[in-house]
């Protein structure tokens, strides 16, 4: 039997509140798992972790996720390459640029991060 295999995406309860904030969380497939938190097991031993207050994060197929995006976003264009930098404005320091390796700068009305709270990136858009 061949199976396929799929990248499945956890979103933490942040990211969740982010998309409901930017009118975007009915990107999260339908078919998508609400999570109350962490339980992971080895060798015989288990740890749990719940998010707590209500919160939720969200488990989905990332394919389906990222196709909802481009259908509810139509006018976005899917950029890759090395981030060096941003461009910033405003009071919450919403992003408005974003600078390349190679130094073209692209022009943006949102930003999706990726790589996980601890990447490189995150740290430079949070700015610490």
């Amino acid at each position: 039997m061949e199976r396929l295999m799929r990248w499945l995406e956890l979103m933490q309860p942040g990211g969740r509140q982010i998309l409901e904030e930017l009118g975007l969380l009915d990107a999260v497939p339908c078919d998508a798992t609400d999570m109350e938190g962490y339980r992971l097991g080895m060798d015989g031993k288990v740890v749990e972790w719940k998010y707590g207050q209500g919160r939720k994060g969200v488990c989905f197929q990332y394919d389906d996720f990222i196709a909802n995006l481009r259908e509810m976003i139509p006018e976005a264009d899917r950029i890759e390459g090395r981030v060096v930098g941003f461009r910033r404005k405003g009071d919450r320091g919403e992003v408005t640029h974003v600078e390349l390796a190679g130094g073209n700068i692209i022009d943006c009305a949102y930003v999706f991060l990726a790589d996980g709270r601890f990447s490189c990136l995150h740290r430079t858009c949070k700015g610490g």
